[in-house]
Parts: structure tokens; C-alpha cells; sequence
């Protein structure tokens, strides 16, 4: 009885130690099941700022037929080119492949003073739409207007191939908007220091520092490499680029600052790294800066791409900010620049009327 009776309590206290175990397990059990959370929706991309481009896209000729079978479904796709692919607008397809007559009218969205604009012509596939041509208007054609044809390339062979389009003038426009936004700036910072400032903001400066692991391009001696710089716009007459270095083709270290001129807010820095040849000069290695980078200044190494199977290529550099007070100041005024190209949306007619406005008024709005 003695020995019965003391295991017994014992027992029973170690029977309720194990079901609160097993209790205390239960609630963590419990606790980690959580309800599933719900994926974020995502958010539907922004429309592109600033005014619209209208392009007539009338018909082209000469276009070759893409397709083995059938014939080709050609439609055309019309962007502008800072590059901003959240403009690109197209047209529907067109039975006949030669020479299709769309006669579409596009209103290309997200317009800022230099603008280029990529008009593509393509075969509508299941698969890859192969392309029957392609044409770039420069900035000063979309800013002046433009009417007529145009040679198409990269048509497959058809050296005929044309394109007929009606591009509206946007330099009406886009000057009411300027002069609204200069009279800004006068009130805001004064003009002379205004000027001075955006005449500073205008070159990007880029120290180029060294390149690592780059390939020999040469067969016989070494590559001599050097590196170009360009505002992607595009804009050619920005170009800049550093001497050769005829020592260390695998690493060149240039310690080079280049000022590159012409930069407006949005645009893109291209570098390339180059084998100075006799002929075709090789290319070693591309990288583009965002124009998040430029605006924001970027230190450090960049990976570099096209680099002819060198994965560890890269490049050490330096791009001052472009957030400069010119740049705050277009910051500033962006509300009344938005409220001046809604105004002047109807075109020169109604642009001449803000002028008459102006006069009356003697003031910017």
C-alpha cells in the first residue's frame, strides 16, 4: 500500500505535465496557421507625361513577303525614341502585304522637347513577328513636322520599300510651353543664375576609371581599347571618348573625365569599350546608365555585356548628379508646365490665343 500510494500522486502529476505539453504544442500549432495572404495587385504602368505626337501612318510600298505559306500580315508600331516604350502605340494588320494603306491616325503619348520617334513595320506571327522595315524620324523632323515618304531599312533585300506618314509639328507647342517655363524660372531663381545653371547641367561629367578582364580582340599583338561615351537620345552629337591604352589590354585604366554635352532630364549614358583598329573597331564590352543613374550621379563598377564570353567584364566609373537647382526648378514648375500643355493641347490656333493672353495680361499664364 506504501509504495502503491506514493506512485500513484507521482503518476498523475506526470500524466497532466505531458497533456499540457501536448496542450502547449496544440496553440503553436495553431498559431502558425496563419490565413494565405493575398498576392498585391499589381499596379497598372503610368501613362507617359507631357503631350502627344499625331502620326498619320498612310501605307507603305515595296514590302516583301515574310511568310514560307500565306503572305505576310503587316502592322506598324510607332515609338517615341528617348527610348520610352510605355509610348508605343500600333496600327491593326493589313491583308495586303506590298503595300499596305493603313491610314491610321496614332497619338503617341509622353512628348518632351528632342524626341525621336521609331516607326517599325512587322509581320503579325504566332510565334516571332519578323520585321519588314524601320525608320527613325530625328528630333528636329518631329519638332518642325513632317509630311511624305520615307526609305525604310532592314527590309529583307527590298531597297524600294517605303514608307508615307504625316508627322504634326511639335515645336509650336513645345514653345508656348518653354516660354510659360522660362517666364517661371525668372520669377523663381532669376533669369541669369538660371541660365548659368542649365548652361552647367547641359554636360554630364564621366570619369572613366579603369575596365577589368577584357578580351584580346587581335590575332597577332593586343587590343589597344578605349571607351565612348554617348547621351542615349540618341543623340550622336554628344559622343565623347578617352585615348587608347596601348599597355594593359585586360585591364586599361584610362583615369579619364569626359564632359559630355547636351544632356536634357530622361536621358540615358551609353558607354562602350572599343579595339582601335585599322578597320572595324571590335567592340570589348556595353553598359547603359538608367536615367535614374544619371539624374542621381553613380560611383562604382558596372557590369559590362556584350563582352565576347568575358562573364567577370566590367567597368570602374564616376557620373556626377544631374539633380542640380536648374533640374529642382524644372521640379517646381512641373504643375504649371502640366497645366500650360493642357491648355495649348488644341494646338498652334490655341497657342496663339495663350500668346494673345499673355500680352493682355502681362504676366506667363
Amino acid at each position: 500500500m506504501g509504495c502503491g500510494g506514493s506512485k500513484q500522486p507521482q503518476q498523475q502529476q506526470e500524466s497532466k505535465a505531458l497533456a499540457a505539453e501536448a496542450g502547449q504544442e496544440n496553440k503553436q500549432s495553431e498559431a502558425t496557421l496563419l490565413p494565405e495572404k493575398k498576392e498585391p495587385e499589381q499596379k497598372k504602368a503610368e501613362e507617359p507625361k507631357g503631350p502627344a505626337v499625331k502620326v498619320k501612318i498612310v501605307g507603305a510600298t515595296g514590302l516583301r513577303n515574310a511568310d514560307w505559306v500565306l503572305t505576310s500580315e503587316p502592322y506598324c508600331a510607332v515609338q517615341l525614341f528617348s527610348p520610352k516604350p510605355a509610348s508605343r502605340l500600333q496600327t491593326k494588320t493589313h491583308e495586303d502585304y506590298k503595300n499596305p494603306a493603313w491610314n491610321t491616325t496614332l497619338e503617341v503619348p509622353g512628348y518632351t522637347a528632342g524626341d525621336a520617334l521609331s516607326i517599325t513595320i512587322k509581320d503579325k506571327d504566332l510565334n516571332l513577328d519578323d520585321i519588314l522595315g524601320k525608320v527613325v524620324l530625328t528630333d528636329a523632323q518631329v519638332k518642325q513636322g513632317f509630311t511624305g515618304e520615307l526609305q525604310l531599312t532592314e527590309t529583307g533585300g527590298c531597297p524600294d520599300a517605303k514608307i508615307k506618314v504625316k508627322v504634326e509639328a511639335m515645336g509650336t507647342a513645345m514653345e508656348g510651353v518653354e516660354k510659360a517655363v522660362e517666364a517661371v524660372k525668372e520669377l523663381v531663381t532669376g533669369k541669369e543664375s538660371v541660365e548659368a545653371e542649365a548652361a552647367e547641367c547641359r554636360n554630364v561629367k564621366v570619369e572613366i576609371e579603369r575596365a577589368m578582364n577584357l578580351r584580346n580582340a587581335d590575332w597577332v599583338k593586343t587590343s589597344e581599347p578605349y571607351c565612348i561615351v554617348e547621351l542615349l537620345g540618341p543623340k550622336p552629337e554628344s559622343k565623347a571618348e578617352t585615348k587608347t591604352d596601348k599597355e594593359n589590354y585586360k585591364n586599361p585604366a584610362w583615369n579619364t573625365t569626359l564632359e559630355v554635352p547636351g544632356y536634357t532630364a530622361g536621358d540615358a549614358l551609353s558607354i562602350t569599350i572599343k579595339d582601335k583598329d585599322l578597320k572595324s573597331d571590335d567592340i570589348l564590352g556595353k553598359v547603359v546608365l538608367t536615367d535614374a543613374q544619371v539624374k542621381q550621379g553613380f560611383t562604382g563598377e558596372l557590369q559590362l555585356t556584350e563582352t565576347g564570353g568575358c562573364a567577370d567584364a566590367k567597368i570602374k566609373v564616376e557620373v556626377d548628379a544631374m539633380g542640380t537647382i536648374a533640374a529642382k526648378v524644372e521640379e517646381a514648375v512641373e504643375e504649371i508646365k502640366k497645366e500650360v500643355e493642357e491648355a495649348i493641347g488644341g494646338g498652334p490656333a490655341v497657342v496663339e490665343s495663350e500668346k494673345e493672353a499673355t500680352k493682355s495680361t502681362g504676366c506667363c499664364m
